[in-house]
């Protein structure tokens, strides 16, 4: 049964200030809410804001790709998201809230969401977004040559109907507590594309065509990728919140500048070459905190940092076995890793689930502990040789780099011997993606539902071949549980799990540290990375 209007099956931008749950079935759905408190906002506007101007942002790489339903980096999607729009945003506690749909319905079963399309959205070439294109971009996401990265996310759903030229209706396979957290995810982004424009470009879109509130001027590899006010842009009535409501877009350009060195980074802020960096480099901070010319925004972030191990895709025998990678977890201190990388800038956290989120609890605080005669126990048991253990890591990151290096020391005390692989970003992605690798020193985007992150363990979404049917059961009970305390409960059980099997090694939630030169106004930190939103932003010069 369809939802009433105003009743508790449906959502619509008439809620002023967005919506703050999601009703369905029998109860409340409840999604990862963050405390508004982990926002950590800028300074109170002292003028009303301006428009105009250009703001240079310095990234620590350069995008890999500029296709939405192609791309996982959060470089990318941060730029990207200031040109797509996707049919459901996330407000300031990343609860969903209308986005390009003005409501949405939910049937009494949880099996079909209705959603009704703002009238006169245009696309950047001209042409209304319609129904038809939601239809379109959700095909092409579920279709096998798009190769999504988060194809796992739409392959819940059934079939798609276009009811009417603004109104569009899925049919789910299942119910699930996390369609609309799929749908309004700034990674992975389901971000609305028009068909025209992918056919034109070939099937990978190289030139963006969106309906946000920038368009794409030029990407330039290695340089700079520039984006520019839309000014027929038609945006929600709703109050300004997260991702979505009111995009003012002050700006008449934001320039991206790649500038991998942290030090580099650092100096051309502090001349002005740039206005605002998403990423200091922690060894810079203090130094940051005392220049009159800049602002630092330091918070806790949804962003964690882990040792991926090739489960089942790794030649090396070792890997795959699961006492072996308990006994990599024997030989780490997570403390001296935070304090050695992040100069204790961060959490130690051993759990998927971050600390911020409300699923978390004190069983997640359980890890494995430093206990050098246990890992050489385990490391005996399974016969190990001295084989080279290939750690594959990246500079870009350099606190990654600076936890490998930690790590690399540490599994020596146990003699297990490893052997860096320093690597660009690119093409450590890639290995990411593949499943070809010993070990990773790698960082991951926040997630903002529990389920999100789920992806590392579940049988068909990871790229390393891990499997437990036990683990793959809770997994998915997961999605369909709306009982805040059943769910919670079900993600303390997969913990255990994990810290059985050993998949991954999950070291610490990295907290965000930006900052920009003092004339930059409006800008907040966000603890998810990829929420990044420029279009709040003023320049005071």
């Amino acid at each position: 049964m369809e939802g009433r209007e105003g009743g508790p099956g449906i959502i619509s931008e008439d809620q002023k200030g967005g919506c703050s749950m999601v009703r369905c079935r029998k109860g409340v759905i409840l999604v990862a809410v963050l405390a508004a408190a982990l926002t950590a906002g800028s300074p109170a506007f002292a003028q009303q804001p301006k428009y105009g101007g250009t703001l240079v942002v310095g990234t620590v790489t350069d995008i890999v790709g500029l296709d939405p339903h192609k791309v996982m980096a959060e470089i990318s999607m941060i730029v990207l998201n200031h040109i797509y729009e996707r049919l459901v945003d996330l407000d300031e506690k990343n609860m969903p809230m209308p986005g390009l749909a003005s409501k949405w319905t939910v049937s009494s079963d949880g099996l079909v969401y209705t959603f009704h399309l703002r009238q006169g959205v245009k696309f950047h070439n001209g042409r209304e977004l319609t129904a038809e294109d939601v239809a379109y971009t959700y095909h092409r996401l579920m279709d096998p040559k798009t190769k999504y990265p988060f194809v796992t996310q739409v392959q819940i759903i059934k079939d798609i109907k276009v009811i009417d030229k603004y109104t569009v209706q899925f049919a789910l396979k299942s119910p699930t507590i996390s369609l609309l957290v799929f749908m309004a995810n700034p990674l992975g982004t389901h971000a609305i594309v028009p068909k025209e424009e992918v056919e034109k470009q070939g099937g990978t879109l190289t030139r963006p065509v969106g309906t946000g509130p920038y368009k794409f001027v030029e990407y330039v590899p290695d340089k700079h990728v520039i984006i520019e006010r839309n000014k027929d842009y038609r945006g929600s009535n709703l109050p300004t919140s997260g991702t979505g409501g009111m995009k003012p877009a002050y700006l008449d350009r934001i320039k991206f500048v790649p500038i991998k060195d942290a030090a580099v980074r650092s100096m051309a802020l502090k001349s002005g070459d740039i206005d605002l960096t998403l990423r200091v480099a922690w060894e810079e901070i203090d130094d940051f905190k005392k220049d009159p010319n800049i602002v630092t925004y330091i918070g806790p972030g949804l962003a964690y940092v882990t040792l991926m191990f090739g489960v089942n895709s790794s030649a090396n025998p070792f890997i795959r076995q699961s006492d072996f990678r308990r006994a990599v977890a024997h030989c780490l201190d997570l403390q001296e890793l935070v304090d050695g990388s992040v100069f204790g800038n961060s959490v130690v956290n051993p759990s998927l689930i971050n600390v911020v989120h409300p699923y978390y609890s004190d069983v997640h605080k359980k890890g494995y502990g430093k206990d050098l005669k246990k890992a050489k126990e385990l490391l005996k048991k399974v016969g190990y040789d001295g084989t080279p253990v290939k750690v594959g890591v990246t500079k870009v990151y350099l606190n990654t780099y600076k936890t490998a290096i930690l790590v690399e020391q540490m599994l020596g005390e146990a003699g297990i011997k490893v052997q860096l692989d320093v690597k660009e970003w690119p093409a450590l992605l890639q290995d990411a993606n593949s499943g070809k690798y010993d070990m990773l020193s790698y960082i991951y985007s926040g997630m903002t539902d529990p389920s999100l992150v789920m992806r590392h363990l579940h049988s068909k979404r990871n790229f390393v071949g891990y499997k437990n049917e036990k683990l793959d059961a809770l997994v998915e009970k997961a999605e369909t549980t709306h009982d805040h305390a059943a769910r919670k409960k079900l993600y303390e059980q997969i913990h255990e799990i994990m810290l059985e099997d050993v998949p991954l090694l999950k070291l610490y939630d990295h907290s965000v540290a930006p900052a920009a030169r003092k004339h930059v106004k409006g800008f907040k930190s966000m603890p998810y990375s990829a929420d990044y939103r420029l279009w709040q932003v003023w320049l005071d010069k």
